[in-house]
């Protein structure tokens, strides 16, 4: 069985894939970013929960068999995933830490950005 850091990993980067391109349009067009850099973080971390709820369902008790079951791919195919990956908790982990690190350089790179392009004030 699939250690559910990996699924988390595999969720979040899912949902930072989905839900980049809010992201990008704001900028070419030069609107804010914060609002869709908003939208992008939190779906990123649904999309993250979404894909270990299978494994939350076993750890409250609910049967293996309903857990492992062909409907549970809806959680993004986590009984697939299950079938090919034994184990996962370091490359869980190596992916949870590559995604946070990528979200918060892209949230950094906007906010110098942002400052960069408002004009400097000189007060007298």
């Amino acid at each position: 069985m699939t250690d559910s850091t990996l699924h988390f990993a595999l969720g979040m980067l899912t949902g930072m894939i989905l839900f980049i391109h809010p992201v990008i349009r704001n900028k070419i067009a030069g609107r804010k970013l914060a609002p869709a850099f908003k939208t992008w973080l939190i779906m990123s971390y649904c999309l993250a929960v979404f894909a270990i709820i299978p494994n939350i369902l076993r750890r409250i008790g609910v049967p293996d068999t309903i857990c492992n079951g062909w409907w549970m791919n809806v959680f993004l195919l986590h009984p697939l995933i299950n079938g090919l990956k034994n184990g996962g908790m370091v490359i869980g982990r190596i992916g949870i830490i590559t995604c946070f690190t990528i979200q918060y350089i892209l949230l950094l790179t906007a906010i110098r950005l942002q400052l960069h392009r408002q004009p400097a004030h000189n007060q007298p």
